[in-house]
Order: structure tokens, then sequence, then C-alpha cells
């Protein structure tokens, strides 16, 4: 559906993402729905469009007059494959070089010890607020898998666990 839709609706993110969803909802069971998150990056003016249809939200670090500024690509809407007649909405942010953008899937932040106790979302920016100096996205993403199978231990789990890092250069 994807592919089809990238070729099909122009610069539309949002056209593209209704397109998606309604394909999505017709071979679907009524029960059955995605998160999908969908970007175009432009190497040239370093911005980066998205939208964002009900999945964990991207995060994005950004240096900021000697800071980091953490932000987040939340703009969107519901899961792909949940309503008939979904709405979207797109948004853009401008890079610089030195920013990170990290996507994730749930896997992660919801990976969970032997004692039934999710890492999360507050220890994964943990890790990437300490991890951030590093810039190099293989040496973080094996950092982020290090520590949160720390965390998990022996424990089995039942996600997914997929880690994208993009640094701008």
């Amino acid at each position: 559906s994807l592919r089809g839709q990238t070729l099909a609706a122009g610069e539309s993110l949002e056209e593209l993402m209704c397109n998606v969803n309604r394909l999505v909802y017709a071979a679907s069971p009524i029960n059955l729905y995605a998160t999908f998150f969908y970007s175009q990056y432009d190497p040239e003016s370093r911005r980066l469009s998205y939208v964002n249809a009900g999945h964990n939200a991207p995060i994005v670090l950004q240096r900021n007059n000697g800071g980091l500024r953490i932000s987040r690509l939340d703009a969107g809407g519901p899961p792909v494959g949940m309503l008939i007649q979904s709405q979207y909405q797109s948004s853009q942010i401008d890079l610089k070089s030195g920013d990170l953008v990290v996507l994730f899937t749930d896997g992660i932040t919801e990976s969970m010890n032997l004692r039934e106790e999710e890492w999360g979302e507050e220890n994964l920016l943990r890790t990437l607020r300490e991890l951030d100096a590093i810039g190099e996205p293989e040496k973080i993403v094996r950092a982020v898998f290090r520590y949160a199978d720390e965390f998990v231990g022996e424990a089995p789990q039942h996600d997914d666990m997929t880690l994208v890092v993009l640094a701008v250069r």
C-alpha cells in the first residue's frame, strides 16, 4: 500500500496517509490496525516532513545554546486501519548538523524485567541524553540495546525491538 501511495499521492503526506489508511482498513479484519510513522527527508534543506499514525513519537535531540533540546514528532492521527475515515496532519522540522532523530517501536520502551516493570520512555530518554555526545548512530543503537537488555535481564520478551537512529551530518 505504501509503495503505491508514495508514487500516487504527490507531495501531500496527509493524502498519502489517508489512502494508506483506507487500503489497510479494507484489507484487514475490523479489530486489526497498525501504528505507522512515515517521513521524507530533503538533504539539501535538511527538512524532515512527517506524519505519525498513532506510533510512538520519534525523539529529536538538537543542541541549543550549549544545552540539549528534546522534541517529539507526534503530528498525525490515529493508527491506520482503525477507522475508515481518518484525518491526518503532517508537520516538518528543520534539522541542523549534529541533530539526532530516534525512531523506535514500543518493544523498546515496553520491554519488561522479571518483576514485570517496563523499561519505559524515561529510561530511553535518559539513555539518549547520556549518549548524545557520541553522535554516531551505530554506537547509540548498540548502547540503547545494551541498557535495555541489562534492565530486562533473563525475562522473555514478547514484542519486536526496533530502533533507528538518524544523524544529520
